[in-house]
């Protein structure tokens, strides 16, 4: 067993196949107890004006919202102060919601006077302080069920519908809907202010980027620094290495090279022994042999041995 929930009217108490959300006192009535009558049924068309009164009869003020579509078509009209039925709202301009309840309406403005162009819509509105809204045009699509235009818009489903969806039992009838016009300029504004809320933040930013592009520069500046000390560093370090490592380089280079000058010389005494007549040989011996204990004495046994790193003078 399933329980389905069925609007009940609050005036009458009985089991309304259409109700009505109250703007005012947030209460669901049907369409008698609303303060309509049976000829407000009568299709597609007569659902605007019907959608356009939000407000029960039960409520002492009535605040018609017209589309912008009426609002072109019509003149704009004040509310007389007798005018309190709301099958008649659908005729009026709207009016900016008041905060004193207590305000007298404005009497109404005859056929003949009424202004001709929207200039002068705008300067009656300015000077019986009636706002007249702007009409906001909306690219109109139709439905793809009905192929009528979408000028409705469902605030529980978040998309546009038609009448007819509104008026399928099975669809949007008990959804909160509104126009698809006052919805697009209600949601565009609320777009408009996160723009200039982020556009103030960027601006606000620009101003820290500054100090972030000096702490960048500073950073960079410091980076050089060490960098040029490393490099000092190094440069030195390799200058004490160059230092060490000369005079050892330029005394292993002789001794690397004593072989080949003892070779060398070996074959110059051979030659001079054996071509000099032995009167020259006795004069050039002491000489020769001085020579040969020269480079024996260059060649030590011991400096021949494997060079380790730490003899190097690190």
């Amino acid at each position: 067993m399933s329980l389905v929930p069925v609007p009940v009217c609050s005036g009458c108490g009985q089991v309304a196949a259409v109700s009505i959300s109250c703007s005012t006192c947030c209460l669901l009535c049907c369409a008698t107890c609303f303060g309509l009558t049976s000829s407000d049924f009568g299709g597609g068309a007569r659902l605007l004006s019907l959608l356009s009164v939000r407000v029960c009869s039960m409520c002492s003020e009535p605040v018609p919202l017209t589309a912008p579509e009426q609002v072109e078509a019509s003149p704009a009209v004040v509310p007389d102060e007798g005018a309190t039925d709301s099958t008649e709202v659908s005729e009026e301009v709207p009016t900016a919601p008041s905060s004193n309840p207590e305000q007298t309406p404005t009497p109404a403005i005859s056929e003949s006077e009424a202004p001709s162009t929207a200039a002068d819509k705008g300067i009656i509105g300015k000077d019986d302080q009636v706002r007249v809204p702007e009409p906001v045009v909306v690219k109109r699509e139709r439905c793809w069920i009905h192929g009528k235009d979408l000028k409705l818009f469902c605030l529980q489903c978040d998309e546009c519908i038609c009448g007819e969806c509104f008026l399928d039992a099975g669809g949007h009838m008990r959804h909160q809907i509104d126009f698809v016009e006052a919805v697009y300029k209600e949601k565009r504004a609320e777009t408009e202010r996160k723009l200039a809320a982020l556009d103030e933040k960027v601006k606000h930013l620009k101003q820290d980027v500054v100090q972030v592009v000096k702490n960048l520069e500073i950073v960079e500046v410091a980076e050089r620094d060490v960098l040029g000390e490393i490099e000092a560093v190094c440069e030195e370090a390799k200058e004490g290495i160059a230092r060490l490592t000369g005079q050892r380089k330029r005394v292993l280079k002789i001794q690397a090279e004593l072989p080949a000058k003892k070779q060398k010389l070996n074959e110059v005494l051979t030659q001079m022994v054996e071509k000099l007549p032995p009167e020259e040989f006795f004069k050039q011996q002491p000489q020769v042999e001085k020579q040969c204990d020269e480079i024996s004495q260059c060649i030590p046994v011991s400096t021949f041995q494997p060079v380790e790193f730490e003899d190097i003078g690190w």
